[in-house]
């Protein structure tokens, strides 16, 4: 008895834990999207640029080890460094290329067409009146706003 009262509580934790609550859930609002995208990118650009520099670094340091080493155990170990500061360096740069490229999807994702009301100015009479028309509006961000 004890064996199945702790089954059927474990049962009913597994269960409970891993049930998600989909009534709610509603596509991503195009400033939530615009967001993400402007996160990712800073994120893809830090990278690039930080793996540039690792990269650059480790250069620096194996010409240093080639050019002007005395030291048999000196070299060894500086062109080891760098070599390790290389690789590091460009395995940053490729990880930057997924944040990059989802960036630019969740840009393209932002520009939908949205459905709004848009107040005209109508000349009546002599007079501007002004109307409510249902617009069909394509919307594209250009540049970093």
């Amino acid at each position: 008895m004890k064996k199945l009262i702790s089954f059927l509580i474990l049962l009913f934790v597994v269960l409970s834990s891993i049930a998600q609550d989909s009534v709610g859930t509603k596509p991503d609002s195009k400033s939530v999207l615009l967001h993400k995208a402007k996160n990712k990118s800073i994120a893809g650009w830090t990278l690039l640029g930080g793996g540039a520099a690792f990269t650059i670094a480790g250069a620096a340091v194996t010409a240093d080890a080639i050019g002007g080493a005395l030291d048999h155990n000196d070299y060894n170990r500086k062109t080891n460094t760098g070599a390790v500061l290389a690789v590091i360096g460009i395995a940053t740069m490729v990880t930057s290329i997924p944040f990059l490229v989802k960036a630019h999807r969740l840009k393209k994702k932002a520009m939908v067409l949205t459905m709004t009301n848009n107040r005209v100015a109508i000349p009546q009479n002599g007079l501007l009146s002004f109307h409510s028309y249902p617009v069909l509006k394509l919307s594209m961000t250009i540049g970093n706003r």
